[in-house]
């Protein structure tokens, strides 16, 4: 006797497959990161849904921007100010009642409180526009962080989406991504290039997430399943941080100074153009990108052979 499958039963499985995950996405400001994520998640891009947003403002961009798109606001923490606003207690109970699977910090600026952390351990994730450890901690935030990289002569940059631990900026990093300081940025240029990646890195980040391909090393450090294979990791950071040498040994940062004739005459610290320095830095990170890949593929080979 052949046994027949259950549409019923196949419909179930399609259903849990599918189940979209619930996220809590804490804003300060314009909440730029939390567009982004919604509008993924609108797009089918992430697989999950922004179920409330938590502000201490509630009348800041990101706030109104949930009120247009009908997502309940929550206001916290409660104050002199606020006396309406939710302890933190009342906040778990309300993020429990909205079946909360992950909290998002996107530019949220207050401390998250030990209750918050211990009732979602492994749930909180923040991003930061710098390359954590460098630039993190208390009273790094905005263009705060992009000042003291450019006065510190950094070459280089990037946001870093890391878990919440209970100080600032020191939990375990899960992500990040590496782009060259040019030689005349201005703070306001940088925090420009470095928030249009941390979109993208978010999104990806938070997509693997409601994908549970978020898997913990002995250690406790956390990685990131390949969407393509999942007995490999997805090493993104990797792969920008060995670009990014491969462009600091062959292509000195300092050919933004280069030497340019005008006239039959030297000019001496003539900026070249952004264009060149862009261009240099995705020539090199394409075939660093290439020579690496090609290391991992034969390490997995040698490994499985």
């Amino acid at each position: 006797m052949v046994a027949n499958s259950s549409p019923d039963g196949e419909d179930v499985k399609k259903k849990k497959k599918k189940k979209k995950k619930k996220l809590a996405v804490f804003v300060s400001g314009r909440g730029s990161n939390f567009r982004a994520i919604h509008e993924a998640c609108v797009a089918g891009t992430i697989s999950g849904e922004v179920a409330a947003v938590v502000t201490e403002k509630s009348g800041c961009a990101g706030a109104v921007f949930a009120r247009d798109m009908d997502i309940p606001v929550l206001l916290f923490p409660k104050t002199k100010q606020d006396p309406d606003a939710l302890s933190a207690s009342d906040l778990i109970v309300a993020l429990r009642r909205y079946e909360v699977d992950f909290i998002l910090l996107a530019g949220y600026l207050k401390l998250i409180p030990i209750e918050l952390i211990k009732s979602f351990p492994k749930s909180i994730i923040n991003t930061h526009p710098s390359l954590l450890p460098a630039f993190g901690g208390k009273g790094y935030y905005g263009m705060k962080v992009h000042d003291s990289v450019i006065a510190s002569g950094a070459r280089y940059s990037g946001p870093t989406i890391h878990f919440i631990g209970e100080h600032y900026d020191r939990g375990c990093i899960l992500a990040q991504r590496v782009i060259p300081v040019l030689a005349n940025d201005t703070a306001e240029e940088l925090a420009t290039r470095v928030l249009q990646v941390e979109h993208r890195l978010y999104v990806e980040t938070v997509a693997a997430l409601c994908e549970e391909r978020i898997v913990w090393r002995e250690d406790g450090i956390p990685l990131i399943r390949s969407i393509e294979n999942p007995e490999l990791y997805s090493w993104p950071s990797c792969l920008q941080a060995f670009c990014a040498v491969r462009l600091s040994s062959l292509i000195d940062i300092r050919i933004s100074r280069m030497l340019v004739y005008v006239n039959g005459s030297i000019a001496k610290n003539t900026f070249c153009p952004t264009l060149l320095v862009h261009l240099a830095f995705m020539f090199h990170s394409f075939a660093g990108c290439i020579i690496l890949k090609n290391c991992l593929n034969n390490e997995s080979l040698l490994a499985n052979s």
